[in-house]
């Protein structure tokens, strides 16, 4: 007996437990059914599609087995890439989505496919193209179609036990409500006339945010993309609001029949809400508030009211989107509808258990009495309290406005924060001076409060000696009271939640005449104004680490010295433009040619000035959108965003230089600098440090090409190019320390009928163990690449005056030794230390010493180099200006310059070979140089014939392979014991030194 009472009591409590489960999932099975057959008989009937029940043989995962694709058929004229169409093939029919439209028919795929489909298909085999899917509702036709009948009878006897049970219920509840009386407002209950209250101030809330969502957002009201009538929708729906509210106060009241009036309410709020989502589109703010009409039915119809309701506003709606898109003739009914369809199923998903808890909470407001309710009011103020804590809370959060909200939300009729600072000024709306403290208001709901300052406000200053003041009816000053009837109010709580350096904030609540001011109400108030405490102080310090994290985040992405962009920057941009398939990037990559000069000689300080200003005419330059960055030193980047033509990078490229190339005002000193530009092209396959690279390589040949305007764009045939590069640059310094380097030495003659050796040139050479020879200026250009420029400029001094002092040793000759000047070398003191040193060390006498300075290095840099210039005269060295006649040098600069003489640039020379008019020319050159007492070398004698034109013309020296080619040390050494072309005693040793007077 007692087993068998055990058996009993455990089959109970699974009954208990299983039964109730398992009705609500049957209820959820029928109500789920019903809904997915009326989407379909909703998109038959109004859009007159056709239903097409997926197979195994269609697209997964985006359509499932079972689901039923609802098509248009006769028009494809909506087909467009991501359409879903139906086609035959094979004799089956096959749903697959557009993956491209071309001119000879559709590239389609399923989802589940790798690829695209290798056959095309053809506009005539497309049957039509999906405009919704129903998931699921063909599942009863695919089990027929597979013969599996243990499914489908399983269905057809499930739908039928769920909805005999359904119809049985809904007859007893029609039984039950026609044994009762029509209800009037006094005979609801409790629970329901509160339910009523808080749905009128819900709907009161809902008209203002309505309200202030078309003063934030305007455009979101424009009906179907019309102009001008999203102020006609807003008021239409807020005084729709209004008048819902006024006649559920006329029923409260009793004018009307209760159960009318709520009906009626729930079909105007349906009405409004429906209308917000057809009107405004998907994106609209008529879907935020479909939840108002489906609680608003659970509270008075309970959760099947719930249910219901959902299911008819979801067929409402399809019915009005269908209509809106197809009177807009939109292009993607099925992505619009599917957009529709997930919204509604959010909304079954959040809403409606949020309905169920509604009427729950109503059952049990009706429930509560006497202390029970007090219990539950102060319970509910804490949780509110707590709701309120956690808005607050909230980083990043309207911590003002959840202040508010929560005091609101207390039972408070109107509340506002104000803030009080020392001083006087102006004040803002709702402000005033008072106790010494400027007042302001930072947010403010419901009625207006008494200013701060005055009676009734809780400011007055002997208020603010106290951490809370209250005002209220029981106050015997008769100014407390007056002011608190002026206003409409009953009672007024203030209190401060903050103070600190003389700022004070304060909270202040009210309830209107008529009210109710509970204690519950009160603690309640208290412990929000200690988290509004905590949450004012938290959202100051958010504000402060906000504002630590930008410029940390601004220092990590950009250059400390010009604002620009840095690498980290540049490579996160390059990977983004990069990502987007459809465009072409261009880099271009600058850098500064002379900028080092300008910062040996002025110092790092006006380098960094220089700097900064390259970098602020660098935006001027490029096109809009395009990013300028700087990697470090004098290297420039500019990013070309979008799909950039070998021609537009190339016009970008010369406006960055024009930019870049004009003069500098450092502290009143004009500077010049120029930039070499690279150019890559973000082409398939190269990512972004590649690209940066080929940038990098094809900015190193634009600076030793010999265009004027030094800019090259990125070939494959360059990489071999710096890796030669790289290698000769890693090489240089070893071979400086080492001796790897040799000097070759050409002679300079004298003019006459037996030309003596006057003196000769050292030439460079390398003989690298890779390359072979490497001519001179790539050796240059490696050693400063390396940063020893200064280490080779010094190793050639050194041992060109160590072998002309052997040369000359115990002899005193007509001789001398050239060398040639970079730029770095004219621009840096370090030169004339270099040569003094040389000097010094081999014992040879200034006046042997020439320093060769190019032509191209003077006319630029006339400001930069004069320094070094002078100094190297002062100290007795001789000074050649090489290449005169290229077309850089004004005669202003050859004035300027204490020089010794000029050096023909070997065009001339061979340019006055062929022409009489050039001969002319080279003539008046050469007789201007006399008259100026400046020694005229002719350089590049190749021939007899221009041996005789500058010999005739009057040049004083001469040098070229015709007389004799760069030879080694021992060759100029036997030309030097003796010969035809033997230096000749008794002659001076040296060019002459023009000194200005």
């Amino acid at each position: 007996m007692t087993a068998t009472a055990a058996v009993a009591g455990v089959a109970s409590l699974i009954g208990r437990a299983v039964v109730p489960v398992a009705q609500v999932v049957l209820w959820m099975f029928v109500y789920v059914s019903l809904l997915l057959g009326g989407w379909v008989a909703v998109g038959c009937s109004v859009g007159g599609w056709s239903p097409f029940v997926v197979t195994s043989g269609s697209m997964e995962p985006t359509l499932g087995v079972g689901d039923v694709l609802l098509v248009e058929t006769g028009t494809l004229e909506r087909v467009a890439q991501r359409s879903v169409i139906v086609f035959e093939r094979g004799g089956e029919r096959i749903a697959h989505r557009v993956f491209a439209v071309e001119a000879d028919g559709y590239v389609t795929r399923g989802d589940a496919n790798a690829a695209p489909d290798t056959d095309r298909v053809r506009p005539d085999e497309v049957i039509g193209d999906g405009r919704l899917v129903v998931p699921l509702v063909g599942l009863p036709a695919v089990w027929a179609d597979e013969g599996n009948l243990a499914a489908l009878a399983a269905w057809v006897v499930l739908s039928a036990v769920g909805a005999g049970r359904i119809g049985l219920l809904t007859v007893a509840r029609l039984r039950r409500r026609a044994g009762s009386s029509a209800a009037s407002a006094s005979d609801l209950p409790s629970g329901m006339a509160v339910a009523q209250r808080a749905v009128r101030r819900v709907r009161t809330l809902v008209a203002l945010l309505i309200a202030v969502h078309f003063l934030l957002e305007p455009a979101r009201f424009e009906v179907l993309g019309g102009r001008g009538s999203s102020l006609v929708v807003m008021l239409a729906a807020v005084a729709t609001a209004a008048g819902t509210n006024l006649f559920s106060r006329l029923g409260a009241a009793g004018r009307f029949d209760a159960r009318v009036v709520m009906a009626t309410e729930l079909a105007l709020d349906t009405l409004l809400v429906v209308a917000l989502a057809t009107l405004t589109g998907a994106e609209g703010i008529g879907w935020v508030l479909f939840a108002l009409p489906i609680i608003e039915a659970a509270v008075r119809f309970r959760l099947a009211g719930a249910l219901l309701h959902w299911m008819l506003l979801t067929a409402i709606v399809l019915v009005a989107r269908i209509w809106a898109t197809e009177l807009i003739d939109a292009p993607d009914l099925l992505t619009e509808l599917e957009s529709v369809l997930d919204q509604l199923s959010v909304l079954f998903l959040v809403v409606v258990p949020g309905a169920h808890l509604v009427e729950q909470l109503v059952a049990d407001v009706t429930a509560q009495t006497g202390a029970t309710r007090r219990a539950f009011e102060r319970g509910t103020l804490l949780e509110r309290v707590a709701e309120a804590g956690r808005d607050m809370s909230r980083l990043g959060g309207e911590h003002v406005a959840a202040i508010i909200e929560g005091t609101r939300r207390l039972g408070f009729d109107a509340a506002d924060v104000v803030v009080g600072v020392p001083g006087a000024g102006a004040g803002v709306a709702g402000a005033g001076v008072a106790g010494g403290l400027q007042w302001r208001s930072i947010g403010a709901g419901g009625a207006a409060l008494p200013p701060p300052g005055a009676a009734g406000s809780g400011l007055r200053p002997c208020d603010l000696t106290h951490r809370a003041v209250l005002v209220d009816r029981e106050d015997e000053e008769p100014t407390e009271l007056a002011a608190l009837d002026a206003h409409g109010l009953d009672a007024l709580v203030a209190h401060t939640v903050s103070a600190d350096d003389g700022r004070v904030v304060v909270l202040r609540a009210a309830v209107a005449g008529g009210g109710r001011l509970s204690v519950a109400s009160l603690d309640a108030l208290q412990l929000l104004a200690g988290q509004a405490t905590v949450a004012l102080r938290n959202d100051e310090l958010l504000r402060e680490l906000t504002t630590m994290h930008r410029d940390l985040e601004h220092q990590a992405h950009h250059d400390a010295l010009t604002g620009l962009a840095n690498r980290a920057l540049l490579l996160k941009e390059l990977t983004a433009a990069l990502a987007d398939q459809r465009a072409r990037p261009a880099l271009l990559f600058l850098d500064l040619n002379g900028f080092k000069p300008v910062n040996d000689r002025l110092g790092h300080k006006a380098g960094d000035t220089l700097l900064r200003l390259v970098a602020a005419r660098l935006p001027g330059a490029i096109p809009p959108g395009s990013m300028v960055a700087r990697l470090g030193g004098d290297e420039f980047t500019v990013l070309l965003q979008g799909a950039v033509s070998d021609e537009e990078a190339q016009r970008c490229a010369d406006a960055v230089y024009e930019h870049v190339s004009s003069p500098y005002d450092l502290d009143g000193e004009s500077v010049h600098v120029s930039t070499s530009i690279g150019i890559a092209f973000g082409d398939p396959g190269v990512d972004e440090r590649e690209l940066l690279r080929r940038a990098d390589v094809a900015m190193y040949r634009a600076k030793h090409g010999s265009a004027r305007r030094p800019t090259a764009s990125y070939r494959p045939e360059f990489d071999h190019a710096e890796q030669r590069r790289a290698r000769l640059i890693a090489d240089i310094g070893p071979a400086i320390a080492a001796d790897r380097l040799t000097l070759l030495y050409q002679p300079v003659y004298a003019r006459g009928a037996a030309p003596a050796m006057r003196g000769v040139e050292a030439l460079l050479r390398w003989n690298h163990e890779l390359h072979g020879e490497i001519p001179a200026p790539e050796i240059v250009e490696s050693a400063r690449a390396a940063d020893a420029g200064g280490r080779l400029t010094a190793w050639v001094l050194h041992e060109a005056c160590r072998t002309a002092a052997g040369w000359l040793a115990g002899r005193e000759l007509p001789f001398f030794v050239s060398v040639n000047a970079s730029p770095e070398d004219l621009a840096s003191q370090e030169l004339v230390g270099a040569a003094q040193a040389a000097l010094e060390v081999s014992g040879l006498a200034a006046r042997h010493l020439l320093i060769e300075i190019s032509e191209r290095l003077v006319a630029p840099q006339a400001a930069v180099v004069a320094e070094t210039v002078q100094a190297l005269a002062a100290a007795g060295v001789g000074l050649l200006l090489d290449d005169f006649g290229e077309g850089q040098t004004s005669l202003s600069h050859i004035q300027s310059l204490p020089l010794s003489g000029i050096k023909l640039d070997r065009t001339l020379v061979v340019q006055a070979e062929r022409s009489e008019r050039d001969r002319i020319v080279l003539a008046s050159v050469v007789e201007l140089c006399h008259r100026l007492r400046l020694v005229v070398v002719a350089e590049g004698v190749e021939t007899a014939a221009q041996l005789r034109i500058v010999s005739d013309l009057g040049a004083d020296l001469l040098q070229g392979h015709y007389l004799a080619p760069a030879q080694p040390v021992a060759g100029i050494t036997s030309l030097l014991g003796g010969g035809g072309r033997a230096l000749r005693s008794g002659e001076p040793a040296s060019l002459p030194t023009r000194r200005r007077s």
